[in-house]
């Protein structure tokens, strides 16, 4: 079972856990709609299957994020040419039976060759960030209640945290619980996976007990960042 699937699990059982805030969040765009879907090129279009609510509708993509030249790059790798994407944008005409509708992406959460680790990510909604570190691998969730830290050959931690989220869009995340001393910190920069080509919206920096990683991330529905 991978990192990200076992930390999924971990994410739902921190309800006992508590931690506090120091937040300066920006608004939510209240005109822009999420969108977590399976990503084909299709007679030169770029069209996206719903496959996180179950209606499976269709929507031919318009690029106001410039993410179609990483698509084209990324879907090469894919052995099934699909791809899973995590957009937000508008919608700016509505699908109707058999119909693809139309939707103009505005930001990039992230572009992915794993179709099933994204569309099956049922913590999605519980996490705030989540990042992904190789050589050695690493995942850190956070939730509201509580810090995931997966590492391979090591037990998990899940730990309290400390957090503080700056204009700008960084966000930093820290405990020195269980006398373990890790901070967390994000930054929204386009961040790209070497080994995968994947693409992420965040840029991250694990430091555990004076070592640091460095990583990628993405935005949980829990950051309040995303309607």
């Amino acid at each position: 079972m991978s990192l990200i699937r076992l930390s999924c699990l971990f994410v739902s059982c921190l309800l006992l856990l508590a931690c506090q805030h120091t937040e300066t969040k920006p608004p939510i765009d209240r005109e822009s709609t999420q969108l977590r879907a399976v990503l084909t090129k299709q007679n030169g279009q770029w069209i996206a299957t719903d496959c996180i609510s179950n209606t499976h509708e269709r929507l031919q993509l318009l690029d106001d994020a410039n993410f179609t030249a990483d698509a084209d790059t990324l879907v090469n790798r894919s052995s099934k040419g699909q791809l899973f994407i995590d957009v937000m944008g508008v919608i700016t005409t509505q699908p109707s039976a058999g119909e693809s509708g139309r939707f103009t992406v505005k930001k990039l959460n992230r572009l992915t060759t794993d179709v099933n680790k994204g569309c099956r990510e049922d913590d999605y909604n519980r996490v705030v960030i989540r990042a992904i570190g190789k050589n050695p691998l690493w995942v850190t969730s956070i939730a509201p209640k509580g810090l995931v830290l997966e590492r391979i050959n090591q037990a998990p931690l899940v730990l309290p945290y400390v957090d503080e989220r700056l204009p700008d869009g960084q966000m930093n995340f820290a405990t020195e619980a269980n006398n373990q001393k890790i901070q967390l910190w994000a930054a929204p920069e386009r961040c790209v996976d070497e080994e995968t080509g994947d693409i992420y919206s965040l840029r991250t920096i694990l430091t555990i007990n004076y070592q640091t990683l460095q990583g990628c991330g993405y935005l949980g529905k829990a950051s309040g960042l995303i309607n």
